[in-house]
């Protein structure tokens, strides 16, 4: 497996959006990641007024 970390600075948003803000960012990037065919196993999301970042847990298929 591999980690990818996505991670958006952003201007000051209002701490009450975040919680919206974030469940959005967490379907979006799931969404992208299957119309890119790019197999995950989970999609993690973490944010700040000013930050905001996904992490995801990637298959990888083995070497050869």
């Amino acid at each position: 497996m591999a980690t990818l970390l996505y991670e958006i600075g952003t201007e000051e948003m209002p701490a009450q959006y975040m919680p919206g803000i974030l469940k959005n960012y967490k379907e979006l990037a799931e969404t992208k990641l299957k119309e890119a065919r790019i197999p995950f196993e989970k999609v993690s999301v973490y944010g700040t007024p000013r930050r905001m970042a996904f992490v995801c847990l990637l298959y990888t298929s083995p070497s050869p």
